[in-house]
């Protein structure tokens, strides 16, 4: 078997070619690699903890708004009345009496059953 002298030329080239690709550019790309992966571990990291705060405030929210529910209703007695019915076949240009008595109505009922919204 035979050695030819290009092959080992080619061998060297190779290796010089290595040396010099390690030296300048694979430390600059293994760098910036790591830089993003550390930049993609501080986004994740920052979005569990955001999420888990956001979990936190709709927990809250959502005790805040069953307490405020108990205290309306004990501040205000809910009556189940049945609610009055409007009757829906009346037009406007037939009835506009009958239409403001109604109007009437429904802003009195309003403003009786919740005083302190207005």
């Amino acid at each position: 078997m035979q050695i030819n002298v290009t092959f080992i030329i080619q061998i060297m080239h190779f290796i010089v070619v290595y040396l010099v690709l390690k030296r300048y550019f694979f430390k600059n790309i293994i760098f910036v690699l790591q830089e993003k992966e550390k930049n993609k571990q501080m986004l994740t990291s920052g979005l569990k903890d955001k999420e888990m705060g956001l979990g936190n405030l709709q927990e809250e929210k959502k005790k805040d708004l069953l307490d405020f529910r108990l205290k309306l209703k004990e501040k205000y007695l809910f009556v189940h009345e049945k609610p009055q019915e409007i009757p829906s076949g009346i037009l406007y240009e037939q009835d506009e009496k009958r239409i403001a008595h109604l109007l009437g109505t429904v802003e009195h009922l309003i403003i009786e059953k919740a005083p302190h919204a207005f």
